[in-house]
This record gives structure tokens, sequence and C-alpha cells, in this order.
């Protein structure tokens, strides 16, 4: 869909840019080409900028009436397809545009909140006239299944990582596994662990991925197979599978967390007595996809308010046992929390700074933190500040996150963002 609005989008900035040639093309004189001055080149970035952004908004326009239509087919026609929301379930997942510019909305079949693999629904609609044209029905009947896995995904993993270890070393893991279930080559119905895994082959300096389906009940291989072509040729669904992946991580995360707690609150109990009106909370958790291992990243918080820099790290194997815990924490931390200045006057340091390059600033809503200076390691020095991203206002800017001293109004950091934030 994005391609056709893409190539629809260049050829108008073409057609605008030769329509309006006078003002925007290189000014000729005796043959000498001149530059465009740095206003008439932001300018020209805004006015492109705005037309793709015209475009992509009214692509989002019309997917978002195809999904609610697509919606209430669904409502229509719970009593066909046998929905209850509960056990069995269909959800619009995503849109696709054929080489006809024919779109499609894939409907996803859930039992139990799994996804079935290939299950569901896809509705082709008339783009002319908005409605439903056909409807491709893939409906897998599913009588009864036992949706709770035996095994971890950590095990799934161990799995195929021991089915590979004779011709290859782990090299990495696209995403989280996530609970699926699919047909074996029986046509019997199975909950699996799926997950992309890549391997480096012996004597080979390029890793190659493979695609594994693990059964999640007898933790057998049901399928395991090398993927080619190329990432959107492989991921057509890629949001909703992220989705899964994500839904299925939080899930395992919490009872990491719940070991590294219960650790926490056994080996460390004076760590919040030496730091009265500190909390800490698990910030993120990452997985080793070698070792299998855990990190858990605990954040600082202070009266609610969260600690920039430093906090707690917990390592935990591949049998839930810790086997690292270091802090690096600000003992005896005390601030005032009450700011001296407001979020409005906070907004003014960035936008004194970044005026000088542009017309109009955009900003996040400011936030209060605490920041704290390292040294060596070490943390000290804590302030209140409000923290904020800003840019200028246009699609594409680059933005900055802006920390500025909640007592005195003065800036503290601007750290340019290495990923574009959208506020």
């Amino acid at each position: 869909m994005k391609t056709k609005y893409y190539f629809l989008v260049l050829m108008a900035a073409t057609v605008l840019a030769a329509a309006q040639s006078d003002s925007i093309q290189v000014i000729r004189t005796d043959n000498i080409t001149a530059r465009l001055s740095k206003d008439d080149r932001i300018r020209e970035q805004q006015r492109i900028c705005e037309i793709i952004n015209g475009a992509e908004r009214a692509e989002a326009a019309a997917n978002a009436q195809m999904m609610d239509i697509a919606r209430q087919y669904i409502i229509e026609n719970r009593d066909h397809y046998k929905i209850d929301s509960v056990i069995r379930d269909l959800r619009p997942l995503y849109i696709s545009t054929d080489s006809g510019f024919r779109s499609t909305v894939h409907v996803g079949q859930f039992y139990k909140g799994i996804p079935v693999e290939n299950g569901g629904l896809n509705l082709v609609f008339d783009s002319a006239r908005g409605e439903i044209q056909k409807v491709h029905d893939n409906i897998i009947e599913i009588e009864s299944l036992d949706v709770n896995p035996v095994i971890s995904f950590r095990e799934a993993l161990k799995i195929s990582k021991n089915s590979m270890q004779d011709k290859s070393r782990v090299w990495g893991l696209r995403w989280s596994p996530y609970l699926l279930i699919i047909k074996d080559s029986n046509n019997q119905l199975r909950l699996c662990w799926r997950f992309d895994e890549s391997f480096l082959p012996n004597g080979e300096l390029r890793p190659k991925e493979w695609r594994f389906s693990i059964d999640a009940i007898t933790g057998s291989i049901v399928n395991c197979t090398t993927i080619s072509g190329g990432f959107h040729e492989i991921y057509t669904d890629f949001n909703s599978i992220r989705k899964y992946a994500e839904a299925q991580k939080a899930v395992e995360d919490s009872q990491v967390a719940a070991v590294v707690n219960t650790y926490f609150v056994t080996n460390w109990p004076s760590l919040e007595a030496l730091n009265p009106g500190q909390e800490f909370r698990v910030r993120e958790v990452r997985l080793d996809p070698r070792t299998l291992e855990q990190t858990v990243m605990m954040a600082v918080f202070y009266k609610g308010i969260p600690v920039l820099g430093g906090g707690i790290v917990v390592v935990v194997d591949a049998n839930d046992k810790i086997i690292e815990a270091k802090d690096n924490i600000v003992r005896g931390l005390k601030v005032e929390v009450n700011p001296a200045i407001t979020p409005l006057e906070a907004v003014e340091v960035a936008k004194t700074d970044l005026t000088k390059s542009c017309k109009r600033v955009r900003t996040s809503d400011p936030t209060l933190a605490i920041w704290v200076d390292e040294r060596d390691g070490h943390y000290s020095d804590p302030k209140l500040c409000w923290r904020y991203i800003a840019s200028c206002d246009y699609e594409y800017a680059d933005s900055y996150t802006y920390y500025v001293d909640a007592k005195t109004g003065a800036k503290i950091r601007a750290e340019a963002n290495f990923i574009r934030e959208k506020f």
C-alpha cells in the first residue's frame, strides 16, 4: 500500500516542482547555476513533507474505513462463524494491496487468545465503492485444544540450540518466541512455540536464519525450515507478529521479575532502608539467545519520580538462578520534588534553541525526572528536572531530548535522538 502512495507522492512532488520552477528550481544567470538559500531549502523540504503527510493521511483514512467495515462484517456474522470472543475469535490484522491496487483485509483466527496459523478470513474490497467484494473463508475448526504450555520459551530455545549445535552456533534471535496453533504434517493441531533464529554454520562467514515450530506440550520439533527471500516477503504481517511476541515476552518477563523480586527482598533488605523514598521497578528484561540468560534491569524511582542513570542489574541463568547482581545508585538521595518553574517555562528553552533553524517548534509534554551526574561510574549531584522531546515542526525533522533544571530553568543537557521520535 505504501509503495503505491510513495510513488504517487514522488510524481506529485515532481509535477509541483516543475509548475513552480520560477521559485524553487535553481536560478540560472549567464549559464551559472546558483544554489538555493538555506531558507528556501527549508521551505522546500517542509512543502514536500506536507505532500507526503497528506498522502499518508489519505492512506490511513482509507485503511481505517476498511478496518471498520471488516469489524462490522465480523459482528454481523458472529453466529455464522461461531464467535464468542473468549474461546473463538476473529480480529482484523492488516491490509495488503495487490498489483491491481485491490485491497484485502486479512482477518486472523484466534482460539483462547492464541493465533491460529493460516486461519481466518480474507476480505477483498472494491476500492471504488469501498465495499467488500469477495470473502475467502479459511476458518480452521477446533473442537478442543490445550493451550497451556508445558515447556517454557527458554526450554524451546534450548531445544533449537541443541538440534543445531553440531553444525553451527547461535547467532541471534529476531524476536521473542510466541505461542501459535498450527497444523502438522499429519493435519493434527499442535500448540507450538514459533520463533526465527539465526545460526552461523561451521566454516561459513554469514549466518542463516531458521524458523522453528516446537511443540509447547511435548517439546518435539514440529518443523524447522530455512528462511529465504526479503524481509517483507517473509513477514507480510510484521506488526501482528511483533505484538504476539511482545505480549508473550511480557508474560515471561513477569515470571523472571518475580524471581528477581524475591531475591531482592531476601538479599538486599537494607537497600531501601539506606534510601528512604526510593523504590525499584523492573524496567527491562533482555534475553541472550546464546546462553539463554536473562538480564533484568531495575529502574530507581524517588517519591514516584524516575531517577535517570544508575539502577540495579540482575542476571538470571537458564535455570532461573541468580548468577550476578550489582547496583549503581545514589546512596542517601535527597531532592526537593516540587518544581520552581512550570512546564511551559521549561519548553521555552528548546524554542529558544531551535527557532534559530526553523520557524515553528513542537515539543512533547514535559515530565519530571531526577538528573544525576555520572563520574567514573558513580552518580552524584542530583537535580530535579523537566524532560521532554523537541524538534522543528515538520515531518522527519531531527529531534532532541531536553533536560531543564526544574529549580533554575537552566538547560542541563540536550541530546540528539538517533531515532526520530514521533509525538
